[in-house]
């Protein structure tokens, strides 16, 4: 290999095939290696973040027209208009995740601030 070279791919494998002479590998077992070099990363998934803080009710309430199976769909209610649409009514509250409700799971996370 010359120096300086600028692909770090070459330098890997390099390595890989010095470290397994001197760990006694030979044949494919020296270039078995190379197949893990430049493959894609695992996706690992998200862990929910808890919350540092306890929620506190925001003031604001929110009709949702049927928790159970569409607990994302919602519309604010206000002094004029919202509250005579069949449904729930539900307080927001706030805590370090972000804007939810109480539902019959659980806390509920809403997308944006409603």
């Amino acid at each position: 290999m010359e120096a300086g070279s600028t692909d770090p791919s070459k330098d890997t494998k390099m390595f890989y095939a010095h470290r397994g002479q001197a760990l006694g590998q030979y044949g494919w077992n020296l270039f078995g290696n190379w197949s893990y070099i430049g493959t894609a990363p695992l996706p690992i998934p998200a862990v929910r973040r808890a919350p540092i803080s306890r929620g506190f009710s925001t003031g604001i309430y929110i009709l949702v027209p049927d928790p159970k199976n569409a607990p994302l769909v919602y519309q604010r209610v206000t002094g004029y208009e919202g509250w005579q649409s069949a449904g729930v009514v539900m307080t927001v509250w706030k805590d370090d995740i972000g804007y939810y409700y109480h539902g019959t799971d659980g806390k509920i996370y809403l997308p944006r601030r409603p």
